[in-house]
Order: C-alpha cells, then sequence, then structure tokens
C-alpha cells in the first residue's frame, strides 16, 4: 500500500528547528534550517537536543529509501510513524524502504549527543539515486 500524501499547503524551504544545548541557556535556537543538518548550528557545546520538522515533496509515486545516520541518538518519524531509530550510541546507520505518493509528506527528525563529536545525516534515494533534500523541504504555511 502507497502511503498517501499529507494535503498542506507549503511554507518556506527548509526545516523548522529547535536546539537546545546542554542545560537551557542562551544558547539555545531556533529558525529555519535548508536541511537536517547539526553543522549550521555552530556547536559551542557537545550536550545537543535538537528537533528538526517539514515536509517533503515528492514528484512521483514510487518505493524510496530513507537513511539515518547519528552518533548519540535519532530518530526519524515519516507522516508521525516512526520509521528509524538510532537508540544506542555507536549504533550503525539504519536504512528503510517506504512506498509513497507523490505530494508532501510530514518529516521529523529527534538527535541528541551527549559526549564526544556529534553526526547526523538524513537520507532519500530513490531506484539508487540520491535525492538532494535540500531542494524538496518546506516548512508548513
Amino acid at each position: 500500500n502507497y502511503l498517501p500524501a499529507q494535503q498542506v499547503k507549503p511554507g518556506k524551504k527548509g526545516l523548522t528547528f529547535t536546539a537546545r544545548f546542554g542545560e537551557p541557556s542562551a544558547n539555545d535556537t531556533n529558525g529555519i534550517i535548508p536541511q537536517v543538518d547539526i553543522r549550521q548550528l555552530q556547536l559551542k557545546n557537545w550536550q545537543l537536543n535538537a528537533t528538526y520538522e517539514g515536509y517533503v515533496k515528492l514528484d512521483t509515486d514510487g518505493l524510496y529509501e530513507w537513511y539515518l545516520n547519528a552518533d548519540d541518538q535519532a530518530k526519524f518519524y515519516l507522516d508521525d510513524q516512526l520509521l528509524l531509530d538510532i537508540s544506542a550510541p555507536g549504533t550503525p546507520e539504519k536504512n528503510v524502504l517506504s512506498v509513497m505518493r507523490k505530494g508532501y509528506h510530514k518529516v521529523k527528525v529527534e538527535f541528541r549527543n551527549d559526549q564526544g563529536g556529534p553526526w547526523l545525516e538524513l537520507g532519500l534515494f530513490r531506484n539508487g539515486e540520491k535525492i538532494n533534500l535540500a531542494d524538496r523541504l518546506y516548512t508548513r504555511q
């Protein structure tokens, strides 16, 4: 069965994000970011909790592969369903196949880093070709 598209009106390009560094502080930040990326958050502290939310626009119906790689912990949700869960540091990357209708699908990534160098990557593939998510992500209007 195809995962149906959401009936939403897209907003700006990118995803909304919230980032909290260590204990609540003045360094906490939020806004819009082109894609799931912690490098743009200008980390001052290894302790980080970040949430990214928005919509991905797909141009065609089909089989898609989602990829998640993170250190320490991350969860990926598609249309409010948990698809990928990296719950322990050192867990290898994970991927999942999803059959989706063209249109907008809600995406959410929750990320947590407690120590050491953080890493977070979300990818999307179709027919073995990597899709540039920065061109397909939108906030909700």
